[in-house]
């Protein structure tokens, strides 16, 4: 598995761009999106956090730090441990989904 197919509790990976390459390292596909008006929508969610900080103890494009060199996104064991409390008091611009509609 790649190190984003690694998972962490319930993250959602939005692919932007055709990335077929990744379907081998274990990345699930849950749903498309297709009209114009959701495209716009993900493409104003907050990009300035990066990916989660586990995943960058090593340099990587998705991956932003600090002027000290920490990483920007999400300690994913912080989070666990303090819950949506940590997420709004540490990442006040982080896009929540707080409903969500199945259509078949």
């Amino acid at each position: 598995n790649s190190y984003c197919a690694q998972g962490f509790s319930q993250e959602i990976y939005i692919n932007l761009g055709n990335n077929s390459h990744l379907d081998s390292n274990g990345f699930s596909i849950v749903g498309i999106v297709e009209d114009k008006m959701s495209k716009t929508t993900i493409n104003h969610i907050y990009k300035g956090y990066g990916e989660v900080a586990d995943l960058c103890t090593t340099p990587h494009p998705y991956c932003l730090y600090n002027k000290y060199g920490a990483p920007k996104g999400v300690n994913t064991t912080l989070l666990l441990q303090y819950g949506i409390g940590y997420i709004e008091n540490h990442f006040p611009k982080m896009f929540l989904i707080s409903k969500q509609q199945l259509t078949y």
